[in-house]
């Protein structure tokens, strides 16, 4: 499953996403599944809303530009 970021700067930290979040979770996942989500090392407002949703660090992916 792939969600893009569908906010305005205006519609965040107002509860929407993790309300979303919660009934996307409830919705589409079994009880006790694995959810894992990607989120850019260079989006820390990011980092900081997963977390708040109970998302944790789980690996670290690094990419080489040539």
């Amino acid at each position: 499953m792939f969600i893009s970021d569908s906010t305005t700067r205006q519609q965040r930290s107002h509860g929407y996403g993790s309300a979303v979040l919660k009934q996307l979770v409830r919705d589409s996942f079994p009880s006790g599944a694995k959810v894992t989500i990607d989120v850019l090392a260079s989006n820390p407002r990011g980092q900081q809303f997963w977390t708040s949703c109970g998302f944790e660090p789980y690996y670290t992916n690094m990419q080489l530009k040539q």
